[in-house]
């Protein structure tokens, strides 16, 4: 297992290397024809986050909300977002951060390809190609949707170890984090979901609400999402 371990780490290392150095992206025009794949996992998305309560936890209407989606990958989040705080009139500013912007997805187009074009089809959305801990930005809800805590889904999504930085990711978040702010919290099991929240609440986050979702046969995500809502002290 180390050995496996080993030469993925180093295969990822130089994988992530070169496409952080090299990489073509063709820019995705208005006309595209969307796949099914995202029209669907969008819908389940949304069906996730209408699960929480966000009328009773975040303020007022007039109110803007700035939304840092962390790990965003192609930012199919920005339109369940918008809609659901949209729908809330809580005026949202959305962020889409990922840090393997330009993994191929589909030819030449890349995470960032998508991630560009998701962000155009919604007000005041924008992609940003970046680690988050480099992220300056104020932040009133972080959504983090499977956050890397162990070494294996790390290795699996290609990234290398030097960049699983768990303590960091959570430490920064909360940083940038305004007080009285929101996470949004996912995991594809209960033994990550532990993990990311011992983080949390080390920093005396609360816990408002847990819910889970559930796939389907039909599901196109086809694990649960284990989800969980704290806020930040004041």
């Amino acid at each position: 297992m180390k050995i496996i371990k080993k030469y993925k780490n180093i295969r990822n290392q130089i994988d992530f290397g070169l496409r952080s150095t090299f990489s073509i992206h063709r820019p995705i025009d208005a006309g595209y024809n969307e796949p099914a794949l995202h029209t669907e996992l969008k819908m389940e998305l949304h069906d996730f986050l209408i699960g929480f309560d966000w009328e009773k936890y975040t303020s007022p209407h007039s109110e803007s909300k700035t939304i840092v989606d962390i790990g965003t990958r192609i930012f199919l989040t920005a339109e369940p977002l918008f809609q659901v705080f949209s729908f809330l009139k809580r005026q949202p500013k959305i962020h889409g951060v990922e840090i393997d912007c330009n993994r191929r997805v589909e030819g030449l187009k890349t995470r960032r390809s998508f991630g560009n074009y998701y962000a155009q089809r919604v007000p005041d959305a924008k992609y940003h190609g970046m680690d988050f801990l480099d992220w300056e930005g104020p932040m009133d809800i972080a959504v983090l949707l499977n956050p890397f805590v162990s070494e294996l889904p790390h290795l699996a999504w290609g990234l290398p170890l030097s960049k699983l930085r768990p303590e960091q990711l959570f430490d920064h978040l909360v940083h940038r984090l305004t007080p009285d702010g929101l996470v949004l919290l996912s995991n594809p099991s209960i033994a990550e979901q532990e993990s990311s929240l011992q983080f949390l609440k080390s920093h005396g986050f609360t816990v408002l609400q847990k819910f889970n979702w559930y796939p389907t046969k039909t599901s196109a995500h086809k694990k649960p999402r284990y989800g969980v809502l704290l806020r930040k002290p004041k």
